[in-house]
């Protein structure tokens, strides 16, 4: 039997007394993560946010989904922010939908920037199709599928998937090559595993000699021309006071904020 998830579903079962969710404090983001949905405050209560977790089931959580994706970037992932952007400048992606894992792909039909946008895993996701006026994900382990509304046209929005595929590919072939390894080697799933993609990016990259090195050492050159324009803003002698908040205010620049 096929199920259907979306937000309206789980708030009408809040509402009726029949969400069987249990509430969780302090979740992250990890391989067992399978989609989130985010709602406006008093909508489910206390709680912002509904999450399918492989291995827990349906939680409620006090924290907004934004807040899940601050602590994925900030706190687990490896070049933090600034890699994740300067993958999407190489690739051309104007908005920021995916968080990339290596090992998953966290996606968003809408700008990470909104609030109380819903993600998915698509590494958990077998296909995904056009529902009426919804994008539908089919689970990879189960019957289940999960309705998200695109903000944009199905088109556009099917477009910002294949690009976050694209980019985790890309992001999954840079840590690789680190390794000595030259291909992604199988380990991508669901949505994720295309080896067109795969190819296109390992092409891509030996042809154009970027390594992950390279990479981070231009995000570090770009930290220094913005401490350089800070110190320069500043317009004063350098005390060791200005020097701690120029620190300060560069540090912001590599974390994830709304």
């Amino acid at each position: 039997m096929d199920y259907l998830y979306d937000k309206s579903w789980y708030q009408e079962a809040y509402q009726a007394g029949s969400l069987l969710a249990e509430p969780a404090n302090n979740y992250r983001i990890d391989d067992n993560f399978i989609v989130a949905f985010g709602f406006e405050k008093g909508i489910l209560g206390d709680y912002r946010t509904l999450v399918v977790d492989a291995k827990r089931g349906e939680l409620l959580l006090k924290q907004s989904t934004n807040s899940l994706l601050t602590h994925l970037v900030n706190d687990d992932l490896f070049g933090g922010i600034l890699l994740q952007k300067a993958i999407s400048e190489i690739l051309k992606i104007k908005e920021q939908h995916v968080v990339s894992t290596g090992g998953g792909a966290i996606f968003s039909l809408e700008s990470f920037h909104t609030s109380g946008t819903d993600l998915v895993a698509l590494q958990k996701m077998e296909k995904v199709e056009c529902r009426g006026k919804q994008m539908m994900f089919t689970e990879l382990a189960s019957s289940n599928h999960y309705l998200l509304d695109p903000p944009r046209s199905f088109a556009q929005s099917y477009k910002q998937e294949g690009e976050s595929i694209m980019h985790n590919a890309f992001y999954t072939a840079l840590l690789h090559r680190m390794n000595g390894n030259l291909s992604l080697g199988g380990t991508a799933s669901g949505l994720l595993n295309r080896p067109q993609y795969q190819q296109f990016v390992d092409n891509y990259l030996a042809r154009e000699g970027i390594t992950l090195k390279k990479l981070m050492d231009q995000i570090e050159d770009g930290k220094r021309v913005r401490i350089k324009k800070r110190f320069k803003d500043l317009n004063l002698p350098v005390q060791a006071m200005d020097l701690d908040y120029v620190f300060e205010q560069t540090d912001k620049d590599g974390k994830f904020r709304m």
